[in-house]
């Protein structure tokens, strides 16, 4: 691990000399002007991780891959209509969103389609905008996915709240048809206040549906389950505070054992920006699965570097709550491209 440390700092180093050049992108600048109209918006996101653990807990090998490969494409049309479609060239199938709108008005816009059930901040938030490479594990464990259904959303006071309340068939993207005759209820409310130097943001959340062929903790799941959340985010000036939790409520079968349970986890998440193209963060990461499996608890450290508009490097060390020896620490390196 010494020797990967080492090769991490030199390479810091090297990328961040990039800083100190001239600020002009001309080329990102003729992308902008070719490739985002209100008509027709077209961007990538490429990622590429590193993955490194000593003695190895985490599911996986030390090595590399390429963690995203995206393409979206989106825009308005006539008559308060508008599009999304995203697909993914690293899983299969290789559709992600594909979304028709219908605009009433500011306060009611319709979407049909599949997209991201409104739920938690972090998970609504694209991938390329994540603060760590990964998303804190509640958030991809307990909450809802990509689902296929109806979204009502819009937006009062000057934009100061925010609504989406949606219904789904709740088996997961890339089911064309619903496996019972039950749904996915999923609603988001949130605030945002604004400032000149400083933004705040909170969400609840909430959502319900009867499974015949669920999932949790890559266990089976039938039976009743209740989503509920809380997010809040503060970033004032060159500081981040970020918080969220997530709970489900479970009453049904988990690998035909009955079981009422009450899964939860949470991240708590402090930033500070030195300067506008570097990022440092500090994260706990907490999943207490009720049992299901066990407990896991993370600390962060976490690097994020702008080198250009387009371009990211994020560092994460991560520590391990219960296994705090050097051997079982594990870096993360992304280096990303998104336009």
């Amino acid at each position: 691990m010494k020797k990967y440390l080492l090769v991490l700092v030199l390479f810091l180093i090297s990328v961040t000399k990039i800083s100190f050049g001239q600020d002009e992108e001309p080329i990102y600048n003729e992308y902008i002007k070719n490739f985002k109209k209100d008509y027709f918006t077209l961007e990538m996101l490429f990622q590429a991780v590193a993955d490194f653990q000593p003695e190895r807990t985490i599911i996986g090998n030390n090595g590399f891959s390429v963690s995203n490969m995206r393409l979206r494409m989106f825009g308005n049309l006539d008559k308060n209509f508008s599009y999304f479609f995203q697909a993914s060239f690293i899983i299969s199938p290789l559709l992600l969103d594909a979304i028709v709108r219908y605009k009433f008005s500011n306060a009611f816009m319709l979407s049909a389609g599949q997209f991201k059930a409104p739920f938690s901040k972090e998970f609504l938030t694209y991938a390329a905008n994540i603060d760590f490479v990964n998303r804190a594990q509640a958030t991809v464990i307990l909450s809802p996915r990509r689902e296929i259904g109806f979204q009502l959303s819009g937006k009062f006071v000057d934009d100061l709240l925010e609504y989406r309340a949606g219904i789904f068939n709740g088996n997961g993207p890339n089911e064309i048809f619903n496996d019972n005759n039950s749904f996915l209820y999923v609603g988001r409310i949130a605030m945002t206040l604004q400032t000149e130097n400083s933004k705040y943001e909170i969400g609840l959340n909430a959502g319900y549906s009867t499974d015949s062929n669920g999932s949790i903790f890559a266990k089976s799941f039938v039976g009743k389950r209740i989503f509920l959340g809380a997010d809040f985010r503060a970033q004032v000036q060159n500081f981040l505070l970020s918080t969220e939790i997530i709970i489900n409520k479970l009453d049904g079968t988990i690998d035909s054992v009955q079981s009422k349970s009450e899964p939860y986890g949470y991240q708590i998440t402090l930033g500070y920006k030195p300067l506008s193209k570097h990022q440092f963060l500090l994260r706990y990461d907490n999943l207490s699965p009720d049992g299901i499996i066990s407990d896991s608890d993370f600390y962060i450290i976490g690097y994020n570097y702008w080198p250009t508009q387009a371009t990211e490097l994020q560092v994460n060390y991560i520590i391990d709550s219960e296994q705090t020896e050097f051997k079982y620490h594990w870096l993360l390196i992304n280096l990303q491209i998104s336009i």
